[in-house]
């Protein structure tokens, strides 16, 4: 069975690759290139990952050139992806992973796979069975790396993509001590490339002004920027995280060190040319914490005193910095950007509060925030009717409830935890202590921003934390990894599986009962037309579906392109409920009472179709919906 589901994952996984065959501009070497490295993460997996670190920080600068639309991180991931679950149907069927953390990895895999099967079968509601599968395969085998990140397949493949890179490399590290310095360097160097090429792009734009050192100053200390993806904030994120690494291996005592340093000032200007607010503050924090945790695991009295003066001082300086830190570009002020992440806060709780266990589904904060969001929020904030949370803690609560959520922070603990055994155990290593305090400042930013829901940072934080975590599982004598857990985690995935996968039928009727399906409809032209007389219209041949409010009564017009009268027969939750005839040239229009019994769902459909067609093509003209007493 896992055989199976393994080769499935795979022949899935090279659809994705396949579709970049169907992108413009990009070459047929590139694509065989994507699918050479998935044979050789087959073969080679943990030298696959260094890949991945070396090139995911640079993959937008690198890709561009074939074609700036195309998720090339993500490109890269997928063919690693690939090439791992190739690796476990043919040679490899055991891991290497502790159960403490082969378990929430597991399980929240299962939760995010569930609340995409809600998601799918909402949509194939929405849009017909036909419809649905046009959609799926468009989106898999034609757009699936050009398509926006929005979309709740992106947002559930971004999470399972970090657990499978997560569990890879705590794999990688727990079977060779090695990986772990190896993976730190090159994400530190390719990461400083970053930062120095955000810096080159200020530079380049200075040397067009006769007064080069002064429009320089000014562009450091006024502009936002990052050339490799649009989130500055998750830039700032991703910059602070590997910052910590750069500055630990700076701090060996060889003179060839100094490179690091350079690399450490690289991710420091990198840092602030973001304007992220979240990231400043987390620097000083982590740092801190960082300060009092090696005080803690030394023991001495002394040391732990003078850690606790010198985090309060760093706790007082990220204070400072986040609120007198200079506003840039098109940030607002400190305190209005408090106040959305505030009333986000809250937009986050009446989501829970709507479907509390499950969530209101992956990737449904953006598409669902203004149905949520106070009129307050949203004169404020006006994007907020389309946004994230601001809070990679809260859109992970709120999309997939107390239960997600939990589980969630479940794999946290785990690999954190797992992580500062590592730490505590290789003190002396400076490395170990640079990726931990990386990945605390990672998370501190999470506080207010989601640095997960963009491709690079994500990619690079389940990486690091996997390569840390999984240093715990090495035996400090030999460098090779312990045993995991056996037949008892196993029954307890088993046990998961079939509850969450055995929920996804009941919360899809939940789900489809509360979507919103105000103007949709199976059958339909795409856009709305306007006859000579106003009435806006789309069209259909002979028989369509719309969706009609189920809680109170309707009205709609209907028009047939026909020079004879034709009859309509009107259906509604599949119960003959009107026959209509429709004159010719003429919009008949169409009043439906509420129902008497109370109803189950916000929408219902409504099936239109043409009485005796005759094998006829007959053009409908269906009007808007409007409900009663609007």
């Amino acid at each position: 069975m896992k055989t199976a589901g393994y080769a499935l994952l795979a022949a899935l996984l090279l659809i994705l690759l396949s579709s970049l065959a169907h992108v413009d501009g990009v070459p047929l070497p590139v694509a065989i290139a994507l699918g050479a490295f998935a044979a050789f993460a087959a073969w080679r997996p943990a030298h696959a990952l260094l890949v991945i670190a070396a090139v995911t920080p640079l993959a937008g600068f690198l890709g561009h050139r074939w074609g700036y639309q195309v998720a090339w991180a993500e490109t890269l991931v997928i063919a690693f992806a690939a090439g791992w679950a190739g690796r476990r149907v043919v040679l490899e069927r055991t891991s290497a992973l502790a159960a403490s953390l082969t378990l929430p990895v597991t399980i929240f895999a299962l939760v995010v796979t569930a609340s995409l099967g809600v998601e799918l079968a909402v949509d194939q509601m929405r849009l017909g069975t036909q419809g649905f599968a046009a959609l799926i395969w468009q989106a898999l085998a034609r757009d699936y790396f050009v398509s926006g990140p929005d979309h709740y397949l992106h947002a559930a493949a971004f999470l399972l993509e970090g657990l499978l890179l997560l569990a890879a490399a705590a794999h990688a590290a727990a079977a060779d001590r090695r990986f772990l310095g190896r993976a730190a360097r090159l994400l530190a160097a390719a990461t400083a490339a970053a930062a120095l090429l955000n810096f080159g792009a200020l530079i380049e734009s200075a040397q067009r002004s006769d007064h080069f050192w002064t429009l320089l100053w000014q562009h450091v200390r006024t502009t936002r920027i990052n050339l490799h993806y649009g989130d500055v904030n998750a830039a700032g994120s991703h910059f602070a995280m590997v910052l910590f690494i750069a500055a630990a291996l700076a701090a060996g005592r060889r003179w060839k060190e100094w490179g690091w340093g350079f690399a450490a000032a690289a991710l420091a200007l990198g840092v602030w040319m973001s304007g992220s607010r979240g990231a400043l503050f987390a620097c000083p924090v982590a740092l801190a914490i960082a300060a009092v945790a090696a005080a803690s695991a030394r023991g001495q009295r002394r040391l732990r005193l003078a850690a606790g003066v010198a985090g309060a001082v760093l706790g007082v300086a990220a204070l400072l910095l986040l609120v007198y830190a200079p506003m840039r570009a098109n940030q607002t002020s400190s305190s209005v950007a408090a106040l959305v992440r505030v009333e986000m806060a809250r937009t986050t709780a009446r989501m829970l509060a709507a479907s509390p266990v499950f969530g209101i589904g992956i990737g449904q904060f953006y598409q669902r925030s203004g149905e949520f969001s106070s009129p307050q929020l949203l004169e404020a904030f006006p994007r907020a009717v389309h946004e994230n949370a601001h809070n990679n803690f809260l859109q992970v609560l709120a999309e997939t409830g107390i239960l997600g959520f939990g589980v969630f922070i479940w794999v946290l603990a785990a690999a954190m935890g797992s992580a500062w055994s590592f730490v505590r155990r290789e003190s002396s290593s400076l490395v170990a202590w640079g990726c931990l305090t990386g990945l605390v400042a990672f998370v501190l930013t999470w506080l207010a921003g989601h640095p997960l829901l963009t491709r690079e940072p994500a990619y690079t934080f389940w990486l690091l934390l996997g390569t840390t975590a999984g240093g715990a599982a090495l035996t400090p004598a030999s460098g090779i990894a312990s045993r995991p857990g056996g037949g008892r985690t196993r029954l307890f995935i088993a046990a998961a599986a079939i509850l969450l996968l055995a929920s996804v039928p009941f919360r899809s009727l939940a789900a489809r009962a509360q979507a919103d399906f105000e103007h949709l409809g199976i059958g339909l032209s795409e856009h709305w037309e306007s006859s000579p007389d106003g009435v806006r219209y789309k069209s259909a041949v002979n028989a369509a579906t719309i969706f009609v409010p189920a809680e109170t009564g309707f009205r709609f017009q209907l028009q047939a392109a026909s020079a004879t009268p034709e009859r309509v027969e009107l259906r509604l939750g599949g119960r003959l409920a009107n026959v209509v005839t429709l004159l010719p040239e003429r919009w008949t229009p169409v009043t439906m009472p509420a129902r008497s019994e109370r109803p189950d769902a916000r929408y219902t459909r409504m099936d239109v179709r043409l009485i005796d067609d005759r094998g006829r093509a007959v053009t409908l003209w269906i009007s808007k919906v409007e409900p009663l007493g609007r």
